[in-house]
C-alpha cells in the first residue's frame, strides 16, 4: 500500500533513516472508528518504509460518507463494517466475575471485533512477515522500525504494564503473524481463560497469551504512541504522552456516561455512583502521575543546565 507524503503529526518524530529490511506487514484494526483522521495517518506514516496492507473490522456507527473516507484512506485488502452486536446478556453470565468497572458485554464486543479482523486477514497470512494489532485512535509518534527489526518467530511486543506482571496492555501489539492471529482469537477462549480470575482485560490477555507457551511476550515503552481522546484537541505530542492512555479516558464525559449507563442498567443508582467514584479516582491518579512526570522533566532540565 502506498501513501503519498502523509503529514506527520505536529511534534512527532519521523522514522529513522537507518537501513531496515523492508517487511510485508498486515496492519489489523478493530473496534469503533473514532479519532481516526490524524491517528491512522500517523500509523501509515510510521510504517511507510514497508509494504503494508490494511485489514479492519469496525463497528458500523458512522455514516456512509465517513465510511467512504476511511476506505479511501486505508485502501484495505479486506474489511467489514458490522452493525453492533448485543452482548448485554453476558453481564449476568455467572461464568464471568466482574471487576470494579469492566463489564463482560463491553469486552465481548472488543474481542469479537478482534476475532473478525483475524478472520479477514488469515486467508492472506502467508503473504506477510509481520502483523500489527492496532485501533483507529492510536497516534504513533516515534520510529517503530526499532521494534520491527527485533521481531523474531513467535514474538509479540506489547506496551509495558508496570502495575502487575500478570497483566498485559491490550492497546497495541507488534509481532509474528501467527502470534498476532492467536492474540486476536481471544474471543474463542473466554470461558476457559476467565476461570478463577476477574473478567479484567489485562489479566485475561496475559493468561491467553501465556496459554500458548511457544509465544514470547516482550515489551516496548508506551512513548511510541498515545490514544487520541476527545479532550486532547490542541495538545502537543509532549502533552499527550504525559497521560496514561488507560486512565485519561476518564477525562472524557462521553466515556464516563457510557460506563455509567451500563452500570446503572445492571445495578441501579449504586452502579452509576460506583462509576462516578471510580472515574474520579482514576482522573485524580492521572493528575498525580502527570504532575510527577512534569516535576521529573523540570529536574532533568535544571540538572542539565547546572
Amino acid at each position: 500500500m502506498q501513501i503519498s507524503s502523509p503529514a506527520t503529526p505536529k511534534g512527532s518524530t519521523a522514522p529513522s533513516s537507518a537501513a531496515v529490511p523492508k517487511k510485508r506487514i498486515a496492519l489489523m484494526l478493530s473496534g469503533l472508528p473514532r479519532q481516526w483522521r490524524v491517528s491512522l495517518q500517523s500509523q501509515l506514516f510510521s510504517l511507510r518504509n514497508h509494504q503494508v496492507d490494511v485489514f479492519f473490522h469496525f463497528w458500523d456507527t458512522i455514516d456512509a460518507a465517513e465510511k467512504d473516507e476511511i476506505v479511501a484512506l486505508l485502501k484495505p485488502r479486506a474489511y467489514s463494517f458490522e452493525t453492533p452486536r448485543d452482548f448485554l446478556s453476558e453481564d449476568k453470565n455467572p461464568l464471568y466475575r466482574r471487576d470494579k468497572i469492566n463489564l463482560p458485554s463491553r469486552l465481548f464486543s472488543q474481542y469479537y471485533s478482534w476475532r473478525e479482523v483475524a478472520k479477514l486477514m488469515e486467508p492472506y497470512k502467508a503473504d506477510y512477515d509481520l502483523a500489527v494489532r492496532s485501533r483507529s485512535d492510536l497516534t504513533f509518534v516515534r520510529d517503530i522500525d526499532s521494534i520491527i527489526i527485533k521481531i523474531k518467530y513467535r514474538d509479540i511486543f506489547a506496551p509495558k504494564c508496570i502495575e502487575n506482571e500478570n497483566m498485559m496492555v491490550d492497546l497495541l501489539a507488534f509481532g509474528d503473524v501467527e502470534a498476532i492471529i492467536y492474540y486476536h482469537k481471544m474471543f474463542d477462549y473466554l470461558p476457559k481463560i476467565s476461570q478463577g480470575r476477574l473478567f479484567n482485560p489485562e489479566f485475561m490477555l496475559k493468561a491467553h497469551m501465556e496459554a500458548c507457551p511457544d509465544i514470547r511476550i516482550l515489551t516496548v515503552d508506551d512513548n511510541y504512541f498515545f490514544v487520541r481522546r476527545p479532550h486532547m484537541q490542541g495538545y502537543s505530542v509532549e502533552q499527550a504522552l504525559l497521560e496514561d492512555p488507560r486512565l485519561n479516558k476518564w477525562l472524557d464525559p462521553e466515556m464516563v456516561s457510557e460506563y455509567r449507563d451500563l452500570h446503572h442498567r445492571l445495578d441501579g443508582d449504586a452502579g452509576a455512583k460506583n462509576v462516578e467514584l471510580f472515574g474520579c479516582s482514576q482522573a485524580k491518579r492521572l493528575m498525580v502521575e502527570v504532575a510527577a512526570k512534569i516535576s521529573d522533566m523540570i529536574a532533568e532540565k535544571v540538572q542539565a543546565v547546572g
